[in-house]
C-alpha cells in the first residue's frame, strides 16, 4: 500500500502515510515508512524546478528534438551559444555543507550569509561554442533591441573570429521579445547571421545553463563583498572552467570531481559508505535481507488479509443484495399468490351464487311439481269418489227397481 501509494502521487508526505495507515487499523513510524520505501528503491529528494510547458510548448519541443536527432557531431561543434544570467552577491546560488558538532549550527564558520534581495546582483551576458568560451560581459542598465545589437557587435562577432569558427556557423539564442523583435530579425538578417530555431520555453535545452550553474558556484565559494568583486570574480571564474564543459561533456572527470570535493568534502562519500557498513558489512547485508523478507511477508500477509476483507465485503454486499432480492421476490410471489387466491375465492363465490339461484329455481319448481302431483292425487281421489258414489247410488237405484219390481 504505501509504495503503491507513493507510486502514484510521489509528493505524498511520511505523515500522510502514517495518517493513511491509521485510518486503515495499522500503526507505524515515519521511519518504518522510510525503510520500507528505501528498501523498494525509492528515496525523498528536492524536486526539480522544470519550465511551465503547455501541449504546444511540447509539440515544438519534439519537432526540434526529432529535427536535429540525426544531426551530425560536426553541425553542433559548428554553434555559437549565448544567454543571460542574473548573480546575486549574497544569493542562494549553491548548497554548502560543513563538518560541525552538535548545536554548532549558529558558529560564524558553519553559517552562510545573507541580506535582503541577494544584498545586490549583477546581469552577465555570455556565448560559447565546442571550441572554448566566448566572451562574458555585465549588462549594466536595462536591456532592449538596441543595446542587444550592440552587444553583438562589440561580443559576438569578435567572439566568432577568436574562436576561429567555420563559415557558415550557427547563432543560438532563446525566444526573449527583444530576441524576436522585427528590428532585431531584419539586423540578423541584414548581416547573414545564420540563427538556429529555438522552441519556447526551453531554458533547459541550452547547454550554457550547465556553465551557468558552474560559475555560480564557484563564485559563492570566493564570497564577494561587493559588486566590484563579484564582477571580477565572475570573470576569473569563467576563464577557469574546465575544458570538459566547453567541449560538452558536462559530466567529465574533471567536473564530477570537483564538484564532489566542493559539495562534500574530500572522500566524504566514501566515508560514510565506509563507516556504514564498517567491519561485518556482509553481516549487517544478510541481517537487513532477513528483515526485508520478514518484511516482505509481514507485507504479503497485510496484503491478503486487506485482499480478504474485501472479497468479504463484496461477497456479503453480494448476498445482501440477494437477501434484499430474495425479500423482494417472496413478497411479489406472496403478492400475486395473494391475488390468484383472491381470484378463486371471488370465482368460487360467483359460482356458489348462481348455483344458489339455481338451487332455488330448482326448488320453487319442486314444490311447484309436488303440489300440481298433489292436486293430481287429490283430484284423482275426488274423481274415484265421485266415481264410488255415483256408482253406490247405481247400485242402490237398482237394488230399488229390483225391490221394486
Amino acid at each position: 500500500m504505501i509504495t503503491r501509494t507513493v507510486s502514484k502521487n510521489p509528493r505524498t508526505t511520511r505523515g500522510d502515510l502514517v495518517n493513511d495507515l491509521q485510518r486503515a487499523g495499522t500503526k507505524v513510524t515515519k521511519a518504518t515508512i522510510s525503510n520500507t520505501l528505501r528498501r523498494q528503491g525509492l528515496k525523498s529528494c528536492s524536486a526539480r524546478r522544470v519550465p511551465l510547458l503547455k501541449p504546444v510548448h511540447v509539440q515544438a519541443r519534439l519537432k526540434f528534438a526529432r529535427e536535429h536527432l540525426d544531426d551530425p557531431e560536426e553541425d553542433w561543434e559548428n554553434v555559437i551559444w549565448s544567454d543571460e544570467t542574473k548573480i546575486e552577491l549574497f544569493g542562494k546560488n549553491s548548497t554548502r555543507r560543513v563538518w560541525r558538532r552538535k548545536n554548532a549550527e549558529l558558529h560564524p564558520k558553519n553559517t552562510i550569509p545573507t541580506v535582503k534581495h541577494g544584498g545586490g546582483n549583477i546581469m552577465l551576458w555570455g556565448c560559447f561554442s565546442a571550441k572554448g568560451p566566448g566572451r562574458l560581459i555585465r549588462v549594466k542598465e536595462r536591456v532592449n533591441g538596441a543595446m542587444y545589437r550592440e552587444i553583438f557587435s562589440d561580443n559576438l562577432l569578435p567572439s566568432a573570429r577568436a574562436l576561429k569558427m567555420k563559415r557558415g556557423w550557427v547563432f543560438q539564442h532563446d525566444n526573449d521579445p527583444k530576441h524576436t523583435a522585427r528590428a532585431m530579425k531584419e539586423w540578423l538578417r541584414k548581416k547573414h547571421f545564420k540563427v538556429l530555431e529555438w522552441p519556447s520555453q526551453s531554458p533547459d535545452l541550452n547547454p550554457i545553463e550547465n556553465l551557468w550553474r558552474e560559475l555560480k558556484v564557484c563564485v559563492a565559494q570566493r564570497q564577494p563583498q561587493n559588486i566590484t568583486a563579484l564582477e571580477e570574480i565572475c570573470m576569473e571564474e569563467w576563464a577557469k572552467i574546465p575544458a570538459t564543459l566547453w567541449e560538452g561533456r558536462e559530466e567529465g572527470e574533471e567536473g564530477r570531481r570537483g564538484r564532489k570535493e566542493r559539495e562534500e568534502g574530500e572522500g566524504g562519500r566514501r566515508g560514510i559508505k565506509e563507516r556504514k557498513e564498517g567491519e561485518g558489512g556482509r553481516r549487517g547485508r544478510k541481517e537487513r535481507k532477513v528483515r526485508k523478507e520478514g518484511e516482505e511477508g509481514k507485507r504479503g500477509r497485510k496484503v491478503m488479509k486487506e485482499r480478504k476483507k474485501i472479497e468479504e465485503g463484496r461477497r456479503g454486499r453480494k448476498e445482501r443484495k440477494e437477501g434484499e432480492e430474495g425479500r423482494g421476490g417472496r413478497k411479489e410471489r406472496k403478492e400475486k399468490r395473494g391475488r390468484r387466491i383472491g381470484r378463486k375465492e371471488r370465482k368460487e363465490e360467483r359460482k356458489g351464487r348462481e348455483e344458489g339461484v339455481e338451487g332455488r329455481n330448482e326448488g320453487e319448481e319442486g314444490k311447484r311439481g309436488r303440489k300440481e302431483r298433489k292436486e293430481g292425487e287429490e283430484g284423482k281421489e275426488r274423481k274415484e269418489e265421485r266415481k264410488g258414489r255415483e256408482e253406490g247410488v247405481e247400485g242402490r237405484g237398482g237394488r230399488k227397481r229390483e225391490e221394486g219390481g
